[in-house]
């Protein structure tokens, strides 16, 4: 996460931090974010009822996966410094390629391929 000169971060709570403070997502107005302040509609709740609440449908999913690396960490019995969740194949594709290629790399993508591959 990215922070300007003043320390400030941008891009969602760290929900982890929140809850040693005693703190949920929606006692606190976050404004490095673009979300609507008020409740999704009633008929929205019922037709998602047991898939997530109103408090999950009106924040930010929490930015450093805090308590799903947690949950991994217990359940695969490795450290959470292992674990790096990310937001499909694309991007894991993507930090891969970042960490292994470099600019001065000979690398060859035969086709068809994955069409992701191409950003990388």
């Amino acid at each position: 996460m990215r922070s300007n000169a003043g320390g400030v971060e941008h891009g969602g709570a760290d929900y982890r931090k929140l809850r040693r403070l005693g703190l949920k997502p929606s006692d606190i107005t976050d404004f490095s974010v673009c979300i609507n302040p008020y409740p999704p509609a009633p008929s929205l709740l019922k037709a998602v009822s047991g898939a997530a609440g109103a408090e999950a449908l009106s924040v930010y999913p929490d930015r450093n996966c805090g308590e799903l690396k947690e949950a991994l960490s217990g359940y695969l019995g490795r450290p959470e410094e292992e674990l790096l969740p990310v937001s499909g194949l694309s991007e894991g594709i993507l930090l891969l390629a970042r960490l292994l290629v470099r600019p001065e790399s000979n690398v060859v993508i035969a086709g068809p391929a994955y069409g992701e591959y191409a950003a990388c």
